[in-house]
């Protein structure tokens, strides 16, 4: 499954402190879990497999930055 989306945050040190968070989901590639969408849909059994930053942050009152996740069902 692919997700796109945007992290956002008051400024660079929380969107580093978020990306940081990925990483340590990503390091931890063994755990599986429910992929859950804004409409209450889930998906049993993903595996977070991984993660791609835009190439730039926006930003303006907050710090954005683009993103795609992948999840593979195993």
């Amino acid at each position: 499954m692919l997700v796109r989306g945007r992290l956002v945050g008051t400024d660079d040190d929380r969107i580093e402190q978020q990306l940081s968070a990925i990483r340590d989901e990503l390091d931890d590639f063994a755990n599986t879990g429910t992929l859950e969408d804004n409409h209450g849909r889930q998906w049993e059994d993903m595996k977070f497999a991984r993660f791609e930053p835009g190439d730039r942050r926006d930003r303006g009152r907050l710090v954005s930055l683009a993103y795609v996740a992948r999840f593979y069902r195993i």
